[in-house]
C-alpha cells in the first residue's frame, strides 16, 4: 500500500527527474545545475530515464527494509571490512571517474605554481588555503610531475587519500550520531553520494582538503557534544580548518555556540584552555613567518559582494555580471540548490512539516543550523569571480553540513515508511550525481559543457575572461592550436571593447606565421575599430605590414610587397623600414628617382638606420656613380652595417 507520505516522495522524485529532462533539453548557462545529462550521449538519457521509473516502481511495490537490515548488520558487525570494501569501491570509482579536463576551478594557478616551485623560479603561494596548497604541493614532490598529464596524476593520489580519510570520518559521524544501525547506513550513504564528491575525483584544485577538514572538525563536535572528548580541542580543529582555507571562517558562530554550550555548563576554565591553546599555535604560527601575514593571503582589486545597484566604479563593474536582486542571480542560487541539496531540502521540510521545532530540539541540530545559515547568507550575497557554475567548488565542501542536517533530522522521525522514502530519494540523488560525475570524466561533452556556460548574460567581463583563459591554458597543454583562436574570436565578440581580446588572437596567430596574415590584419583592424587612437594596435599592425611586405618580396611578389609597405606607412608615416623597404621594390622595379627619395626619407627620419645608406650605394653604382656609391657604401660601414663592410673590403682586396 502507497501512503500520501510516500506518494509525496514520489512527486519529489518525478519532480527532480522533471528538472534534469528539462536540462537535457535545454542544456545552458541557465541549467547549469541539472543539465549534465545534455552533454551526454541519448543512450545515457535513456537509461536515466529507465532506471528512474525501474526505482520508483520498483520501491513502491517491494519492501526494502531485509537488504539495507543485511548491509548495516555488517556495517555494525564487521566495521572495519565495511571501510574497506566502501573505501575501495571509492578508490574504483574515482580513477573511473576522474576528472580528465580541469577546468572546473582556477587548478590552473596551482599546477603552475607548483611546476615553478619545482624548477626553483617561484616561491610557493599559499594564499587563502595554506594547508591544502602544502598538502597537495606535499603530494606532489613525492611525485615529482614534469608533465601535465602527470601533474592531473598526483591531484588524484592527492584527492584519493583525502577522499578515503573523510569517508572513514563521516563512517564514525554517523555512528556517533545514530544508535540504529539502519540509520546509520541510511546517513552514511547519502552524504557519500552528493556531488562535492567530485572533489575528490582528480578534481585539480584544493576544496578537497577543506571538506576533509570540515567533516573532522564535525566528527570533533559531535564526540565533544556526545561528552566523549573536552571542549579543549575544538578551538585547536577550527584553527586548522580555517587554515585549511580561510572560508572556514564562516563557521566561526557555530565554535561561538559550541562555547556558549561550554558555559552554559560552567566550565569556564576549558574555554579558556582551549582558546589558550589556539593562541599560543596561532602566535607560534605567524613568528615562523616573521608576522608577515600577506604570503599568506590573496586579494582581487574587486569586492566578494553582490551590490544592490549596479556600480559606477569601472573596476567593480568589469566584475560584475548582476546585482543582489536580479532574476539571474535567483536563477543562480537555485542552480546552486538543484546540484547539491534539492533532496536534503525535501529531508528537512518533510521533518519540519511533522515537527515545526526540530531545526532547535538537540545540541547537535542547533549546532548544524547555526553552521549553515552563515554559509546560506554568504551564498546570497557572494559575487563568483568566474560565474555560480564554475566556481561551484567554493562552497561545495559546506553542502555536506546541510546534508548531514537533512539526514539527522529525517532519520529521527520514525514512520512506516521512512525506509522507503529515505531510499527512495537517495537511489534518484545517487543517479543524479553520477550524471554529473560521468560528464567530468569525459572530454569533448566537458568541454562543450564548459562552453556553454561562456555566456556574457552569467559571466562579467572578468569572469568571461578568466574562463576563456582557462580553457586556453587546457588547449596549450593538450597542443590545440586552433582552440585558443576560436574562443578568443569568441571573447572579442562578447566583449569587443576589451583589448585584451585583440592581443590574445594576435598572439596566438604569431605562432602560424606568414599562413596567418590575413587573419593577423582582420584582427588588428578590427581593434582599430574600437580603439582608432591605440598606439600599441598601430604599432603591431604596422610591423605586420612590414612583416608582410618582407615576404612578399623576398618571393618576388613586388606588387603586394609595395601593398603591405604602403599600408605599414599608411599606419606610421614615420616608420623609417618601411620607407627603406619600398625603396628596395621601387628600386628593383628600375624606378630609381623614387627609390632614391624612399632612402632618403628613411635616413632623415632615423639618420643611424644603416640600410637605407647601404641601399643608395646600390643604386648609384647600378647607374655607373661608383664615387657616390663609394661614399654611400662607407656612411653604412660606419653605422655598423656588415653587408658594406663586407662589399668595401672586397672592393679594397680588388685593388
Amino acid at each position: 500500500m502507497v501512503t500520501n507520505k510516500f506518494k509525496l516522495a514520489i512527486i519529489f522524485t518525478v519532480f527532480i527527474m522533471g528538472l534534469h529532462i528539462l536540462g537535457y533539453l535545454y542544456p545552458n548557462c541557465f541549467t547549469w545545475g541539472f543539465h549534465a545529462l545534455g552533454f551526454l550521449p541519448l543512450p545515457v538519457f535513456l537509461i536515466y530515464l529507465a532506471l528512474g521509473v525501474l526505482i520508483i516502481l520498483h520501491i513502491s511495490k517491494r519492501d526494502i527494509t531485509p537488504l539495507i537490515q543485511n548491509i548495516s548488520t555488517f556495517m555494525a558487525n564487521k566495521p572495519y571490512h565495511f571501510l574497506g570494501v566502501i573505501s575501495g569501491i571509492f578508490i574504483v570509482t574515482a580513477i573511473i571517474l576522474r576528472v580528465k579536463v580541469p577546468l572546473l576551478g582556477d587548478g590552473f594557478f596551482l599546477v603552475k605554481n607548483f611546476s615553478e616551485v619545482f624548477r626553483d623560479v617561484s616561491p610557493l603561494y599559499p594564499r587563502n588555503e595554506p594547508l591544502a596548497t602544502f598538502y597537495f604541493y606535499l603530494i606532489s614532490s613525492f611525485i615529482n610531475p614534469s608533465t601535465f598529464n602527470a601533474f592531473l596524476l598526483s591531484f588524484l593520489l592527492s584527492d584519493i587519500i583525502l577522499g578515503i580519510s573523510f569517508i572513514i570520518t563521516t563512517f564514525f559521524i554517523s555512528r556517533n550520531l545514530f544508535t540504529d544501525s539502519n540509520d546509520q547506513l541510511l546517513a552514511f550513504c547519502f552524504v557519500l553520494v552528493l556531488p562535492y564528491m567530485q572533489l575528490f575525483f582528480g578534481y585539480v584544485e584544493t576544496y578537497a582538503a577543506l571538506l576533509a577538514a570540515l567533516a573532522f572538525f564535525i566528527l570533533v563536535t559531535i564526540l565533544y557534544l556526545k561528552q566523549k572528548i573536552s571542549f579543549i580541542s575544538l578551538p585547536f580543529c577550527f584553527l586548522i580548518l580555517v587554515l585549511t582555507h580561510y572560508l572556514a571562517l564562516l563557521l566561526l558562530p557555530s565554535l561561538i555556540y559550541l562555547s556558549y554550550i561550554e558555559y552554559r555548563s560552567s566550565r569556564i576554565k576549558s574555554i579558556m584552555k582551549g582558546y589558550g591553546i589556539l593562541l599560543i599555535v596561532a602566535l607560534i604560527l605567524l613568528i615562523m613567518i616573521n608576522f608577515d601575514v600577506t604570503i599568506f593571503s590573496a586579494g582581487v582589486p574587486h569586492s566578494h559582494f553582490l551590490p544592490l545597484i549596479s556600480s559606477q566604479d569601472p573596476i567593480e563593474a568589469y566584475s560584475e555580471v548582476y546585482t543582489l536582486l536580479s532574476p539571474i542571480h535567483i536563477l543562480d542560487i537555485f542552480n546552486s540548490l538543484a546540484l547539491f541539496s534539492l533532496s536534503s531540502f525535501f529531508f528537512i521540510a518533510f521533518s519540519a512539516f511533522r515537527d515545526k521545532k526540530v531545526l532547535f530540539q538537540t545540541d547537535v541540530s542547533k549546532f548544524l543550523t547555526i553552521a549553515i545559515i552563515p554559509v546560506f547568507l554568504f551564498l546570497l550575497i557572494v559575487k563568483y569571480d568566474l560565474g555560480s557554475a564554475k566556481d561551484w567548488d567554493v562552497l561545495a565542501p559546506f553542502w555536506f553540513l546541510f546534508a548531514l542536517l537533512a539526514v539527522f533530522l529525517f532519520l529521527k522521525i520514525k514512520t512506516a515508511d521512512t525506509i522507503k522514502i529515505f531510499t527512495l530519494i537517495f537511489v534518484i540523488t545517487t543517479i543524479n550525481s553520477f550524471s554529473y560525475f560521468i560528464l567530468n570524466a569525459t572530454m569533448e561533452p566537458s568541454i562543450k559543457r564548459y562552453k556553454s556556460l561562456l555566456d556574457k548574460r552569467v559571466l562579467s567581463n572578468f569572469g568571461y575572461y578568466a574562463s576563456t583563459l582557462s580553457l586556453v591554458l587546457y588547449y596549450h597543454q593538450v597542443k590545440d592550436s586552433t582552440g585558443p583562436i576560436e574562443l578568443w574570436e569568441e571573447y572579442t565578440v562578447a566583449f569587443p571593447s576589451d583589448r585584451q581580446g585583440y592581443q590574445n588572437i594576435i598572439t596566438n596567430l604569431q605562432k602560424f606565421g606568414i599562413d596567418s596574415l590575413a587573419h593577423l590584419e582582420r584582427t588588428y583592424l578590427r581593434w582599430l575599430e574600437y580603439f582608432p587612437d591605440d598606439s600599441i594596435a598601430y604599432f603591431g599592425y604596422s610591423r605586420l605590414c612590414l612583416d608582410g611586405g618582407n615576404y612578399f618580396f623576398k618571393n618576388q611578389n613586388l606588387d603586394n610587397a609595395k601593398l603591405y609597405y604602403l599600408k605599414a606607412l599608411y599606419v606610421d608615416g614615420n616608420f623609417e623600414r618601411a620607407y627603406n623597404n619600398l625603396g628596395s621594390v621601387y628600386a628593383q622595379e628600375g624606378k630609381t628617382d623614387t627609390a632614391i627619395v624612399l632612402y632618403n626619407k628613411a635616413i632623415e627620419i632615423d639618420s643611424i638606420y644603416s640600410d637605407p645608406y647601404f641601399n643608395l650605394g646600390n643604386v648609384y653604382e647600378d647607374l655607373g656613380n661608383t664615387k657616390k656609391a663609394i661614399e654611400w657604401f662607407q656612411k653604412a660601414a660606419e653605422l655598423g652595417n656588415q653587408p658594406a663592410k663586407d662589399l668595401l673590403n672586397k672592393k679594397s682586396n680588388l685593388h
